[in-house]
């Protein structure tokens, strides 16, 4: 019986990822060349992301290509644990595959402070700006929400770029899993 629940649970898997519900990813990197946003609403951005505790990654530094070496987490995620609640960070992916468009980078709730860049070879564009994202404490201004932004890209990858601080509540971070949605599949919902 278990051997072929694992059978089918194997094939339910491979059909899912034919049809492009997965994102392949290698290290740092999600390709969502497989992703048809005609046909399947959205894409979770659960995957690879680099993790830079106590640091806020300049956009145009990653614009440059100048990336510190950071730790690789299997999503953006919150953080605990022996670093404890309270302190900056920043969470950064390259993605790969995506057809030129615009789309709706959203469905996860942020509970600190936060801003959040797509950042392209031509541009960097700014999709929020919550609240005062700070190394400092006293300069830290909390938000909660469930988010939702628009951005373009053009031909090639290019980067999500998170920045949050978090002074006030229990945990730092991000809840929850960034989703991509075309924006006129958004629009019409």
């Amino acid at each position: 019986m278990l051997n072929r629940a694992s059978h089918l649970f194997f094939i339910f898997c491979v059909l899912l990822y034919g049809f492009g519900l997965f994102a392949s990813e290698t290290q740092g990197t999600t390709n969502l060349s497989q992703w048809n946003p005609d046909k399947v609403k959205e894409m979770s951005l659960k995957g690879d992301w680099g993790f830079y505790w106590k640091k806020l990654l300049d956009p145009e530094k990653v614009q440059k290509g100048e990336i510190p070496e950071g730790e690789w987490r299997p999503s953006h995620g919150v953080w605990s644990g022996k670093r404890g609640s309270k302190g900056h960070a920043s969470y950064l992916m390259k993605v790969e595959g995506l057809r030129p468009g615009k789309y709706v980078l959203g469905k996860t709730y942020i509970y600190n402070s936060f801003k959040i860049f797509v950042i392209s070879p031509q541009k960097i564009q700014k999709v929020f700006d919550i609240g005062d994202v700070s190394t400092k404490k006293k300069e830290d201004a909390p938000f909660i929400d469930y988010l939702a932004g628009h951005f373009s890209v053009g031909e090639g990858p290019f980067y999500i770029l998170v920045q949050v601080s978090n002074y006030s509540f229990r945990n730092g971070g991000i809840f929850g899993f960034f989703t991509l949605t075309s924006k006129n599949k958004f629009d019409k919902d």
